[in-house]
């Protein structure tokens, strides 16, 4: 993926530093190069082989410095990038998940982050994790992401405690001050950039302006990003149409044709209404319904991704990938802020 020409004021200065943990497909660099800054040394965090290929593909300056269980974030290399970024697994986090929390073999991983925090101090952070999480670990990520602010920057004065302490009790925990000393954990649904439902908690120093974000759903629906002919291979035949729609006794909201999409999951069809995300067409293939579930450029283009970005793995992969990505469009939100 080509970059864009720099800035006017971005030309002559020393490349802003940016590591990016749990880094996935790189949304983080979509976000960036979105905002017209390509003047960045960017540093990739990630295990996936295939989030790794499809990175390299769209950037290869891309910096990977593999497992964050393995990262010396003591380096100066590290040190003092002006953003640090990253989604932590939300496995034993989500309301889907199996309710381990923070202790869960691959949501405690949060804590490689605060680690990484610690150790290299970024001017700004941002970190994403899933909405249905319980209210205390959503605390628990809240304290220990203060803490380590409060560690590297001075305590917080008498007056801004309190603020602290009444905040954390808020559905929408939201820290008073903000800025290089505040910590702010905001609730956010895509459904503001893009027709898609996804739900995730933002915990960032970035001042952003909450005001700032659209007060409603976005105007454009599913079916206007839909693919106008696809392969039949997407289409389901009525075994697996009956088994999702007609007589599956777990389906709690079986439709189809939804404006606002579900949240994507990381495979394509699951055989549960209530998850998949399926559209009706006039075409109907030979010895198939109508129905069809989406593709995986319909995939990017509800996580606001260019299509085709992760072009050249398996389908298998690529929604798998692009359900483990940020939406870009918030992300890009959050960081004109800072650029």
């Amino acid at each position: 993926m080509s970059q864009q020409e720099p800035r006017p004021s971005d030309v002559g200065l020393r490349p802003y530093k940016i590591l990016s943990l749990f880094d996935g497909i790189s949304c983080a660099q979509l976000a960036i190069a979105a905002l017209g800054v390509n003047n960045y040394v960017y540093y990739s965090s990630e295990i996936d082989k295939f989030a790794r290929q499809i990175t390299l593909k769209n950037f290869p300056a891309t910096k990977l410095v593999g497992d964050i269980t393995k990262l010396d974030s003591t380096k100066k290399e590290y040190n003092a990038p002006l953003l640090l970024i990253g989604g932590s697994p939300c496995q034993n986090l989500s309301s889907r998940g199996n309710k381990k929390g923070l202790k869960g073999d691959k949501s405690s991983l949060f804590f490689e982050y605060i680690r990484v925090l610690k150790d290299t101090k970024p001017k700004y952070f941002l970190l994403e994790n899933v909405g249905s999480m319980s209210i205390k670990n959503r605390e628990i990520i809240t304290h220990e992401i203060r803490k380590v602010r409060e560690q590297s920057l001075g305590s917080p004065d008498t007056a801004r405690r309190a603020d602290i302490r009444r905040d954390v009790r808020k559905d929408v925990l939201r820290m008073s001050g903000g800025g290089l000393n505040g910590v702010k954990c905001i609730k956010i649904n895509s459904s503001k950039f893009v027709p898609q439902t996804r739900r995730r908690y933002y915990w960032t120093n970035i001042p952003f302006i909450e005001s700032d974000l659209p007060p409603q759903e976005v105007n454009t629906t599913v079916r206007s990003l839909l693919q106008e002919r696809v392969d039949d291979k997407y289409y389901y035949n009525d075994h697996n149409k009956t088994r999702s729609f007609d007589v599956n006794p777990y389906n709690s909201n079986p439709k189809a044709d939804l404006n606002i999409a579900r949240t994507l999951k990381t495979q394509s069809y699951t055989g549960r209404a209530g998850v998949d995300n399926c559209y009706h067409t006039t075409y109907q293939p030979p010895d198939k319904t109508n129905l069809r579930k989406l593709t995986p450029i319909e995939y990017e283009r509800l996580q606001g991704i260019p299509d085709n970005y992760t072009f050249g793995l398996s389908d298998t992969q690529r929604y798998k990938t692009i359900g483990n990505s940020f939406t870009v469009p918030v992300i890009q939100w959050f960081l004109k802020y800072i650029f």
